[in-house]
């Protein structure tokens, strides 16, 4: 159950494994971080552990079709906990690598359990991360969020996008 858990999370470092384990896995997990991360299919880099691809996918598929609605709630969990460091964001000037992370870690898990609300919450951070120059890192997103506006029919929200995107 552990490694399902975790599984959500593209990568894990011990402060994010005891949030997990308290949440999910009734506080203290079965299985310390250390006795978890020894094991061949995770790498290590930079003080983060990244399980192997084939591993992760497997686990994210079987817990999607045995586990549905858990699934989505540590999804759920973890875009809050990344979308939590960006809000306190207000200027472009106080945007960090972190920052940068969040975004995109909040992008992924909302691909995992809310597709429809990604181009808004995209929105919510654009102008911050626009005017700190970051916009390669802005052109990928707002594409996806344009399919998705015109896959639910929001034309404003097409239109809008589309601006942002020629700004690029």
């Amino acid at each position: 159950q552990a490694l399902k858990v975790v599984s959500c999370a593209q990568w894990l470092d011990e402060a994010l494994f005891l949030i997990l384990s308290e949440e999910f896995l009734g506080g203290k997990a079965a299985i310390s971080f250390h006795e978890l991360t020894i094991y061949s299919f995770w790498t290590s880099k930079n003080q983060r552990y990244y399980l192997h691809n084939v591993m992760r996918d497997y686990l994210q598929s079987t817990y999607r079709q045995q586990e549905a609605l858990l699934f989505q709630q540590v999804h759920e969990y973890l875009f809050a906990h990344h979308d939590q460091a960006l809000s306190a964001l207000t200027s472009a000037r106080d945007l960090t690598d972190l920052h940068t992370e969040a975004l995109l870690q909040g992008i992924y898990h909302l691909e995992q359990c809310n597709y429809p609300q990604l181009p808004y919450w995209v929105g919510k951070y654009r102008a911050l991360f626009h005017q700190a120059g970051h916009y390669t890192l802005l052109e990928n997103p707002l594409q996806q969020a344009l399919i998705i506006l015109r896959e639910i029919g929001d034309k404003q929200g097409e239109g809008t996008t589309l601006n942002n995107i020629s700004q690029i």
